[in-house]
């Protein structure tokens, strides 16, 4: 196998390419937490329980229940939602080599993402079907825009703003994509599993 070390000098321009992206997604993904805080302290006043529960149980599914209407199949259909809400994190360790200390700065950069995103995660489950109702919210295209539609109306001011902002967490979610898969390509690469030409950062090395 071929096993390469490529150390990057702080004026690499490849090095400078990346920290100006990252910086940009950085501020994107600000943008969209940002968005996402408007609509929790948007939702909150509005959020009742029995909103959770308010779609009709389908008693000739398996497993159908108040908990479960949808009954055994109604959790098989809201996974690929569970996992977009986690997408790419697992990307974070690919930045080991852009750390200046990784291993200090990459358990914090995974624990925390990890916390935010389970936090973030629990607030858009339950102030969605919470505030909006579930039965209204279940086959919405953008419930958290739907959800603050149904409280504050189609063309409330706060409902635009986390409908513009909070494409900006989309963006955030294709460029992180785009990087995890172009460092693991650059690290089979490097190790000797993939061609070696896609490891090479210029035409000299």
């Amino acid at each position: 196998m071929v096993n390469l070390k490529i150390t990057l000098c702080p004026s690499d321009p490849v090095l400078t390419r990346l920290n100006k992206a990252l910086r940009i997604m950085m501020v994107i993904t600000i943008l969209a937490v940002i968005a996402l805080v408007v609509f929790t302290v948007g939702m909150l006043p509005h959020f009742e329980v029995n909103n959770l529960f308010d779609i009709p149980v389908n008693s000739e599914l398996l497993g159908a229940s108040a908990f479960l209407p949808e009954g055994y199949i109604g959790i098989w259909t809201a996974l690929p939602f569970a996992m977009w809400l986690f997408l790419a994190v697992e990307g974070v360790p690919l930045a080991a080599e852009e750390a200046t200390n990784p291993a200090r700065d990459m358990p914090r950069g995974i624990i925390a993402s990890m916390l935010f995103l389970l936090l973030f995660a629990a607030l858009v489950l339950f102030l969605v079907p919470g505030g909006a109702g579930a039965e209204a919210m279940k086959s919405h295209t953008a419930p958290l825009v739907g959800a603050l539609q149904a409280i504050y109306g189609n063309n409330s001011i706060i409902a635009k703003f986390v409908n513009i902002i909070g494409l900006f967490g989309l963006i955030a979610s294709f460029f992180s994509i785009i990087y995890a898969y172009s460092r693991q390509v650059f690290a089979l690469s490097r190790a000797g599993y993939l061609p070696r030409w896609l490891c090479c950062l210029n035409r000299w090395n």
